[in-house]
């Protein structure tokens, strides 16, 4: 599960908009607690960023989860769209 949110982390930050935030940001200004899964702060100033990302990062979950459970029904009526000679019928 944490390689799992690991890669989720690392395709979000490539994100346009994410990866702006975080550019030029040293790492200790706003990082990702793995024991929360959520964006961190210790900067007042950077609270509204972290609110932001943190909004972000449930939505792009939530989206991700839609995006697996669809490819796995795909990917099952890809199966029983093939018959067992080999002949499609999708």
């Amino acid at each position: 599960m944490k390689e799992r949110i690991q890669q989720l982390k690392i395709d979000f930050e490539k994100l346009e908009t994410v990866s702006e935030i975080f550019n030029g940001l040293h790492p200790t200004i706003i990082w990702f607690s793995d024991t929360e899964s959520k964006y961190e702060t210790s900067f007042v100033n950077f609270e509204e960023k972290v609110i932001w990302l943190n909004g972000a990062w449930y939505a792009f979950q939530e989206q991700q989860k839609r995006i697996d459970s669809l490819s796995k029904h795909l990917n099952k009526f890809m199966e029983l769209a093939v018959d067992d000679m080999g002949e499609i019928y999708a």
